[in-house]
C-alpha cells in the first residue's frame, strides 16, 4: 500500500465522493448561505428601524426647544409664507437638521410626494423650498394663524379633495372638523399626542373615518390596499401619508411627552392624534 508523503498509507481503491454526494453538501451550503443572507437583511432593517427611532427622538427635542423659544406654542401654518415649514423652522435650533431629516428606509427624493421607500420633495412649490424629507408632523398641532366664521378646517383657506369623491361619513363631512380638534401643547393629557412620524409628506391630519390606503379611488371595485405608494386618494386621505409599510408593518411615531414607539399601522388609528380624535379599530390585510 502506497504512503502518503505524510507517510501515511492510503488505499487507492478507497472511492472519493460521489455526485450524489457533491450535490447534496453544495446544496446545504447553498440553505445555509440563504439563511445567512436574510438573518443578515433582517439585521440591518432592524438597525435602520433603531438609526429612524433615533432621529425621530432627536426631532422631538428640538420641537421642544424651539417650543420652549416660543412661549411654549408650537408651528403656526401658512401655506404662503415659504419659511413656515416646519424643518426651516428647527433649523436654527440643530446644528446639522439634514442629519434627521431622513429615515434610512427612505433617502431618495421622489421629486413630489414621498412613498414607504422614497423621501418628499423637493418641489418647487413655493412652502417647501426644495425641501426634502422622510418625516411628517401632526398637522393638529399646528397653531391656527386666524379662524373663519364656520370655525372649521378650512380656516387657512387650504382646501381638501372635491367631488366626485365623497366623504367617508356624510354625518362629519371632512372639511367640517372645528377647530377644537386642534391640540395645544401645553393642555393636561396630551403627552401622547403625536408630534412626529415617519411620513410620506411634510404633515397630515388623521381622522378616525379615514380609509386604508388605496391604490386609487377606495369606491372603487378595482381598489387594493396599498401600503407603499403614500398616495392621498380620496377625501378621507390623510393616513395614507403615514400608513407606510416602511418598517415592514410599522412606523415610527414620536410623542410629546418625549417618547418613540414602532407602531403597527393597524394601531394609528388607536392613537390621539387630535383632541377630537376618536380611536377606531382596523384591520390590515397582511398584518
Amino acid at each position: 500500500m502506497p504512503l502518503t508523503p505524510s507517510g501515511t498509507r492510503c488505499d487507492p481503491r478507497r472511492p472519493g465522493f460521489t455526485l450524489v454526494e457533491l450535490i447534496v453538501v453544495v446544496s446545504i451550503l447553498v440553505v445555509l448561505v440563504s439563511l445567512l443572507l436574510v438573518g443578515v437583511t433582517r439585521i440591518r432593517k432592524q438597525a435602520r428601524a433603531t438609526i429612524c427611532a433615533g432621529q425621530v427622538r432627536e426631532l422631538l427635542a428640538v420641537y421642544r426647544l424651539y417650543t420652549q423659544s416660543n412661549d411654549n406654542h408650537s408651528f403656526c401654518y401658512d401655506a404662503a409664507y415659504p419659511s413656515s415649514l416646519w424643518i426651516d423652522l428647527l433649523e436654527p435650533f440643530h446644528q446639522n437638521i439634514n442629519a434627521v431629516r431622513y429615515c434610512p428606509e427612505a433617502t431618495t427624493p421622489s421629486g413630489s410626494w414621498g412613498s414607504a421607500f422614497t423621501a418628499w420633495g423637493p418641489s418647487n412649490a413655493d412652502f417647501l423650498k426644495n425641501n426634502m424629507g422622510s418625516y411628517g408632523i401632526n398637522g393638529w398641532l399646528y397653531v391656527p394663524r386666524q379662524i373663519d366664521a364656520m370655525t372649521t378646517h378650512n380656516f387657512w383657506n387650504y382646501t381638501y379633495a372635491s367631488p366626485p369623491y365623497p366623504p367617508i361619513n356624510p354625518a362629519t363631512p371632512y372639511v367640517a372638523q372645528t377647530v377644537k380638534a386642534f391640540v395645544e401643547i401645553t393642555c393636561v393629557g396630551t403627552d401622547r399626542t403625536p408630534v412626529f412620524c415617519d411620513s410620506a409628506w411634510v404633515d397630515f391630519w388623521p381622522h378616525e373615518y379615514d380609509p386604508l390606503p388605496y391604490d386609487q379611488n377606495p369606491w372603487t371595485a378595482a381598489a387594493k390596499v396599498d401600503l407603499y405608494s403614500g398616495r392621498s386618494v380620496g377625501q378621507g386621505a390623510m393616513m395614507n401619508r403615514v400608513c407606510l409599510a416602511r418598517h415592514d408593518f410599522a412606523v415610527n411615531v414620536g410623542f410629546l411627552d418625549g417618547s418613540v414607539s414602532k407602531v403597527p399601522l393597524n394601531e394609528l388609528w388607536q392613537l390621539k392624534w387630535s383632541n377630537e380624535f376618536k380611536p377606531t379599530a382596523v384591520s390590515i390585510p397582511g398584518q
